[in-house]
């Protein structure tokens, strides 16, 4: 086989340029009397000690031997397999989130085969972006110093699981589209989607023992009315369960963090809370910390999606059920609460980066 400085494979034939012009040869002697091939095949077996060719293969040969004068294959254009293959590799080594029109286009070749390489012989496979809240060097910084004061102040398990974390959330009775219909055909598949589908404000507080909520909040969320739910909801089903000397924290959320908010916590949860302006700091710009963020309202979500309430009410009495279940396996609720103090230890090591990719 020759191959040309370019990488163009320019003769693949398994057979000797001899044998192949000696097989052509006897054929057009032959006048290309059909009886006369196996007569060649066996004399070519003969002389060359080995399987024969084919009967069509000798008459290409003969038709590119006593037409272009040359016995040699047609030049195949473009790269070997392997070569592409590497080369492939090391682009998306370099670039992962490159598209494979534009890599395609980059490595000067179809499309096509970029997809086919990827896939089939790469064996890779695409992956969406999680998004996630953009952190500066400064909010960075912050992650590490408060995380490790919120381990400081509450090192132990019992405290941990004393710890109230706490957010709330806009729930859809719909979402948008989630299927995927494989067809080697268009099946032209329909989903339907509700163009202003119920939704409700959910808050909740929950650690490694109990849920408590949901409490439905009308609107948006305010100083007034985030204070009013604490003092005449929140606090009084703590009091119901025997509650005490638990641990709240709260998100920096302007509501959270109103004069009023924080005198009253203060008052409530004396050097026992963990807030923006509290005895205890919270980094800012970290939902991957909290309990209801980083593990409750996506399994909520997920439910409410398979129940499909039709309206407002609806959805109210599904969320209800699934959030007092959820409350009720005492399991769940311990690994929801430790996957959260893993993270908030997880930030430290990381250099508060983002957790989601180091938290497998």
């Amino acid at each position: 086989m020759q191959v040309n400085a370019a990488g163009d494979q320019r003769d693949q034939s398994p057979y000797t340029i001899e044998a192949r012009i000696l097989a052509a040869t006897w054929w057009h002697e032959s006048n290309k009397n059909k009886y006369d091939m196996q007569l060649i095949r066996t004399k070519f077996s003969e002389r060359f000690d080995g399987d024969p060719p084919r009967g069509d293969r000798i008459k290409e040969w003969e038709e590119k031997l006593f037409t272009t004068g040359s016995i040699n294959d047609k030049p195949i254009h473009g790269r070997p397999k392997e070569r592409t293959s590497l080369e492939v590799m090391q682009s998306v080594e370099q670039s992962p989130s490159v598209s494979i029109r534009r890599r395609a286009v980059e490595l000067d070749m179809t499309k096509s085969t970029m997809h086919n390489v990827l896939k089939k012989d790469l064996k890779l496979k695409p992956f969406r972006p999680i998004a996630v809240q953009y952190l500066s060097p400064e909010d960075k910084e912050n992650r590490v110093v408060q995380c490790q004061a919120i381990l400081d102040a509450f090192p132990d398990k019992h405290s941990q699981n004393k710890t109230f974390f706490s957010d709330e959330c806009s729930v859809y009775g719909d979402g948008n589209s989630r299927t995927i219909v494989w067809a080697k055909e268009n099946p032209h598949y329909y989903e339907q989607i509700k163009q202003y589908p119920p939704q409700i404000m959910v808050w909740c507080a929950m650690n490694a023992n109990c849920l408590i909520g949901p409490f439905i909040c009308e609107g948006r969320i305010t100083a007034d009315s985030y204070l009013n739910m604490l003092e005449n909801q929140f606090l009084p089903e703590l009091r119901r369960r025997r509650i005490t000397n638990s641990i709240f924290q709260q998100d920096g959320a302007p509501a959270h963090t109103a004069i009023r908010t924080r005198d009253f916590l203060n008052n409530h949860f004396p050097n026992r809370w963990i807030g923006k302006h509290g005895p205890v700091p919270w980094p800012p710009r970290s939902p991957d910390l909290t309990t209801p963020d980083n593990a409750l309202w996506g399994i909520l979500k997920k439910r409410v999606i398979h129940c499909q309430p039709e309206n407002q009410q609806q959805l109210i009495t599904v969320v209800k059920t699934i959030l007092n279940e959820i409350g009720e396996d005492k399991g769940l609720l311990q690994r929801m609460s430790n996957r959260t103090w893993r993270r908030i230890a997880l930030t430290v090591e990381v250099a508060g980066d983002q957790v989601d990719p180091h938290d497998i």
